[in-house]
C-alpha cells in the first residue's frame, strides 16, 4: 500500500519465484482499492 495523508492511493503486489520477480502490478483505482483500505 502507497498512503498519502492517511489515504490509500496505490496497492501493488509482486509476483516472484525461484528465478526472481515475474511482475509488478499496480492498482490505483479507487473502487477497488477500497476493500484493502477498508478499516477492519
Amino acid at each position: 500500500m502507497v498512503r498519502h495523508g492517511g489515504d490509500v492511493r496505490c496497492v501493488f503486489t509482486i509476483g516472484a519465484s525461484t528465478e526472481g520477480i515475474d511482475q509488478i502490478l499496480w492498482m490505483f483505482n479507487p473502487e477497488k482499492i477500497a476493500a484493502v483500505s477498508a478499516p477492519a
